[in-house]
């Protein structure tokens, strides 16, 4: 989460996550991971100085996540659905930013232990496209190719895709599999309303 806006910006841009369209709707009912308030947040291993973020629900469920030192520009959407998972508390992350097309989404994972949490948001594509392939998503733009179809190097970074709900959960399911334990990188405190 350091800065949790920026870096969502920055690996949105990049166009190497796991995307698909809205596959979730907001729910007022699901109070998702976090209560709407002021919070403090440490990346655990950076040496940079905490920051604060704001978290916010809209009427209709969705969190919305602002960091209150910048412009009203500075503000991601996330919509926060229940993986299907036993045993564990880990929650899809449906996130909407600038820079995904309008009808386009990025898709991660959060779980909170404590006052750590493991946010892999947006999750990066790259290393996970056998993983992908498998659930029924797409990987494209892994080799960049000439006219005649012969590969000439490497693009920025594959993209996963998903087409339908179903292929993302499974995905996302054999994720966490293959990362039983995937690492809580954030400390985040509640400071106030």
């Amino acid at each position: 989460m350091r800065s949790l806006l920026s870096l969502l910006a920055a690996l949105l841009l990049s166009g190497c996550w796991w995307e698909g369209p809205a596959f979730y709707e907001p729910d007022p009912a699901n109070a998702g991971p976090f209560e709407p308030s002021l919070y403090k947040v440490d990346t655990l291993g950076d040496h940079k100085p905490a920051e604060r973020i704001r978290i916010a629900r809209a009427a209709d469920g969705t969190t919305i996540i602002t960091d209150p030192t910048k412009a009203a520009g500075s503000t991601e959407e996330i919509i926060f659905t229940r993986l299907p998972l036993a045993g564990r508390t880990i929650w899809i992350a449906q996130l909407r930013s600038g820079g995904l097309k309008e009808e386009g989404r990025g898709y991660g994972l959060v779980e909170q232990r404590g006052n750590l949490v493991a946010a892999n948001v947006p999750l990066v594509c790259q290393g996970n496209e056998a993983l992908v392939r498998s659930a029924g998503g797409s990987v494209t733009g892994e080799d960049e190719v000439d006219a005649d179809g012969n590969r000439v190097g490497k693009l920025a970074g594959p993209t996963c895709g998903f087409t339908d709900k179903a292929s993302l959960e499974r995905a996302l399911l054999a994720y966490v599999t293959a990362h039983p334990g995937f690492h809580a990188n954030v400390r985040i405190k509640r400071i106030g309303d």
